[in-house]
């Protein structure tokens, strides 16, 4: 099963204005999401029973991705939960907000937890040359390796460090000056550079059209330290829990170069091997260039791709992950 997403190549001043930005290594950008505060005396243990990650690893110093889970563990949502004052904090894309503050308010009504939405400005903060600047105003990302995630503390702004190479976040209030402007004059083109590095980063966050099709460890959580297999119990933890116990995972989330003269990739566009058999689906794609993409693949293991179903001519090339 496969979302209804569609990735289109962008127009060629998109894409030469994504070039450029790549070059220069100095981007931010405010991100469409939307902050939701958990808090109150039992935020931890309500939390503990709602999320696939261990909410005591979410400290002042380190966040952790989460997913909140059907019965059958596969995953509803999924976003970024940090440390509040009383709390906790979940950032997630703001078309998935108001079914997070649902899904969390109907389990909490029996909980001493109170739901609300704190008004941020939250930037991607991408290349050296941003994090050399944030330094520069006494905000430099955290010194904690990116695969932990670490956090700047409780007070704003926050900074986030992401899995991947120079990637990071950055949480201001939204009535307060940026601590730093967005640097891109092309939203379209900034956005795909994001989309890009998380590609590479092998980090992706739940779209709306994408609920309940996968379950977190095959969009790769358990390495990103976004599920726990020892916490307890929590919705779907059943499933979670027997795919790693029994080692039912046949697949596994992959990166890949391609080149295909395709002026539009699909979600679940098939990726076949050398004989044409399938051996995976798309799952996000972004354009880089003329017949040139990114792709974000869920594959069998100890199978390689080669090309795409709907493209004889296309080449594929598998990338390993930057984290």
């Amino acid at each position: 099963m496969s979302s209804s997403l569609v990735f289109t190549s962008p127009s060629v001043e998109v894409l030469a204005a994504q070039a450029a930005l790549q070059a220069q290594d100095d981007l931010v950008l405010t991100l469409p999401w939307r902050a939701l505060a958990i808090v109150g005396p039992d935020a931890e243990t309500f939390l503990q029973g709602q999320v696939t990650t261990d909410i005591r690893e979410v400290s002042a110093a380190q966040s952790r991705l989460a997913c909140l889970l059907n019965l059958k563990g596969r995953a509803q949502l999924s976003g970024r939960l940090l440390a509040w004052p009383e709390g906790y904090l979940l950032i997630l894309p703001a078309e998935q907000f108001e079914a997070a503050r649902s899904r969390l308010a109907k389990y909490g009504v029996f909980s001493k937890v109170t739901l609300s939405e704190i008004a941020l400005r939250i930037q991607g903060v991408l290349g050296r040359g941003a994090q050399n600047r944030l330094a520069s105003l006494g905000l430099a990302l955290p010194e904690l390796p990116a695969i932990d995630q670490g956090c700047s503390g409780l007070e704003l702004p926050i900074r986030i460090r992401l899995p991947g190479l120079t990637r990071g976040l950055l949480l201001s209030l939204a009535s307060d000056a940026a601590p730093l402007t967005d640097t891109a004059t092309s939203s379209e083109a900034a956005a795909v550079c994001w989309d890009s590095a998380s590609i590479v980063a092998g980090e992706w966050i739940l779209a709306a059209a994408e609920t309940e099709l996968f379950q977190p460890q095959e969009m790769d959580y358990h390495a990103l330290q976004g599920v726990s297999y020892q916490k307890g119990c929590y919705l779907g933890q059943e499933i979670v829990a027997r795919l790693y116990f029994r080692g039912q995972l046949k697949t596994e989330l992959s990166a890949w170069q391609c080149e295909s003269g395709q002026e539009s990739l699909t979600a679940g566009m098939g990726l076949v091997s050398e004989d044409g058999s399938r051996v995976g689906e798309v799952i996000r794609a972004v354009a880089q260039g003329h017949q040139q993409w990114l792709v974000l693949a869920q594959t069998k293991r100890e199978l390689v791709a080669k090309r795409l179903d709907a493209d004889a001519q296309s080449v594929l090339k598998r990338l390993p992950f930057t984290r």
